[in-house]
């Protein structure tokens, strides 16, 4: 299904226009390729610097403090950057706004329109322009990997696929499969107790596939993915359809204590 996109605007140093050599992502080519094949605007925003702490507003200053290792700081302030980017892109904020003025420390994570992900040196923020129930990225580089560690996230089935593939692929097909998982995951509203292994794909093998979970009232939410690799890292992206439990209901359900319902730290990606 094509998709068009509405016109916005672009920044040809650092936003939709920049291509990264060394992922081979032309933004154009990600930005058609994820909405045609989810039929539905997905715009991506792609950064390598950091954001500099003096564009940060004074509640997120609040949030980089509670990373205590330098290189999650970095991360994380590459993934606001490429967030204030995308958001001052799309128009959500005023043109003229500098970063300091895009405050971001009110979006929480899962989010029904943005996620971000960042891996080594580079950061992924994404907006989903159109209604969903939430949508999820990640990235990874491909690199060698120890087939125990699938055992963490991956169910049996998926593991008993992977198991039957040559070492080389076996790596390359395994960090496919944890993006997907993280994908899937971060797009889940309601992923407050669960973890990477509770999501069932209906076939890892499947580049464009479905992964499922149970609902915490019976029944199983359906999550539609699509992978692609650019050079040499894997990207894939999430949408999940359903309705959203309320966070004390959710907390209740897992047995959490009265007094932490409604409390975030606000860093969550």
């Amino acid at each position: 299904m094509s998709t068009e996109i509405p016109p916005r605007r672009r920044d040809s140093s650092e936003s939709l226009q920049m291509q990264l050599a060394d992922l081979a992502i032309d933004p154009l080519e990600f930005e058609e390729f994820f909405s045609n094949g989810f039929g539905r605007p997905i715009i991506p925003c792609i950064v390598t610097e950091p954001l500099a702490r003096e564009d940060l507003s004074e509640t997120e200053i609040i949030q980089l403090a509670q990373f205590k290792n330098e290189r999650r700081k970095l991360s994380w302030l590459r993934g606001r950057r490429a967030l204030k980017i995308l958001l001052r892109d799309l128009e959500f904020v005023e043109q003229h706004f500098d970063f300091k003025m895009i405050d971001t420390s009110a979006t929480f994570f899962p989010h029904p329109a943005f996620s971000l992900s960042h891996s080594q040196d580079v950061a992924i923020a994404i907006a989903c322009l159109a209604p969903a129930f939430g949508v999820g990225i990640d990235l990874e580089f491909v690199r060698p990997t120890k087939p125990q560690m699938s055992k963490f996230y991956l169910q049996e089935h998926e593991r008993t696929w992977l198991q039957d593939l040559s070492n080389e692929e076996r790596s390359c097909e395994q960090i496919r499969l944890w993006t997907v998982k993280e994908a899937v995951f971060k797009s889940d509203l309601n992923n407050l107790d669960r973890t990477l292994i509770k999501y069932s794909l209906a076939d890892p093998r499947a580049e464009t596939g479905k992964a499922s979970v149970p609902e915490y009232g019976g029944g199983t939410q359906e999550i539609e993915y699509k992978s692609k690799r650019f050079g040499n890292a894997w990207i894939t992206i999430a949408i999940s359809y359903g309705e959203q439990n309320s966070e004390r209901e959710v907390l209740k359900k897992i047995g959490v204590e009265e007094d932490r319902i409604g409390k975030s730290d606000g860093v969550s990606e």
